[in-house]
């Protein structure tokens, strides 16, 4: 994934190198911007919250609140670029984040003296979501000031696109299936597990960011897999001991649908007519973001715990 980083999987590298935002006036390419004994963390925004973060065109800061009015208490930043996107049309799926087809990938190399001041002021943490998934996060309602080094050290890159493409290539019939925002190519992954004998097997790595996936995926998604992988889920299962949940949600609604992606594009239009209306008869105490029908999250503490829980079980 390091040598790929910078990717994105549905865009010629070539019109990435048009989209160059910051450094002003670049003439490398996209690519070249990511030297390979540096760090970086990538975040997308849209349009309108790059700007409420940045000084003529430069971010001066990164503000963990930046979506706490639809329900999503961090600014999330991830490894690569693609993990970002995928991260943002998460955010679009869950109505944290209004549909948008303008958005910003913003590449972060961290100074170590002020992350650490802000990792130990717990405006910033970072850990490992299932053994598998790198994050940083600024936390609401903190902001992260950039210096005056990480200032001249943003990569940042617009796209025309609404992220939430993502779901058509992530999707259950290209056996992919998703935890939170992150999406997961579980054949390859049980493809290993399969020819593990037992001690491999129970120390597999991979084994709780699956238990995770196959826990939100539920039998009807299951399903949609191909029959291959649908048989290595039932032994993974067995092995592990796991439930078969039943998710108490509307098909089109989770991620891996193939029709996820136009299910979001609708349940848009209508939030924004009920709250039309909502407003038209005075009513205004609804959340912009979402009206009478945002989603609850669950905090870091109960995702967490979640996850404390699998781990006991290898």
């Amino acid at each position: 994934m390091w040598n790929n980083r910078s990717k994105v999987y549905n865009v010629q590298d070539n019109e990435l190198n048009k989209r160059i935002v910051l450094p002003p006036n670049c003439q490398q390419s996209w690519a070249s911007l990511f030297p390979e004994d540096k760090m970086f963390w990538f975040t997308v925004v849209t349009t309108e919250e790059f700007n409420g973060m940045a000084q003529d065109g430069v971010p001066q800061f990164f503000d963990g609140g930046l979506r706490q009015q639809g329900g999503w208490h961090q600014l999330v930043f991830l490894p690569s670029v693609e993990e970002a996107l995928c991260f943002s049309a998460y955010h679009m799926s869950e109505y944290h984040l209004a549909c948008a087809m303008e958005t910003m990938v913003v590449g972060f190399s961290p100074q170590e003296v002020n992350l650490s001041y802000n990792v130990g002021q717990r405006k910033v943490n970072h850990f490992q979501r299932g053994h598998s998934i790198q994050f940083l996060q600024i936390l609401a309602p903190h902001k992260y000031v950039l210096s005056n080094l990480e200032k001249d050290n943003l990569r940042v890159m617009s796209l025309d696109f609404n992220p939430t493409i993502k779901f058509d290539t992530y999707c259950w019939d290209n056996d992919f299936v998703w935890y939170f925002g992150h999406a997961v190519h579980i054949k390859s992954l049980l493809v290993q597990w399969k020819d593990y004998n037992d001690e491999e097997k129970n120390n597999f790595v991979r084994n709780t960011i699956m238990c995770m996936c196959l826990d939100h995926l539920g039998l009807e998604g299951t399903s949609h897999l191909s029959m291959e992988v649908q048989e290595m889920i039932q032994q993974f299962r067995i092995y592990n001991r796991l439930n078969t949940n039943y998710v108490d949600r509307q098909l089109e609604s989770q991620r891996g649908h193939k029709d996820h992606k136009q299910w979001i594009l609708d349940t848009q239009v209508k939030d924004e007519e009920v709250n039309d209306d909502d407003n038209g008869n005075g009513d205004n105490d609804d959340d912009a973001m979402g009206g009478s029908k945002k989603r609850k999250v669950d905090n870091c503490d109960q995702q967490c715990q979640q996850e404390f829980s699998y781990d006991k079980m290898r």
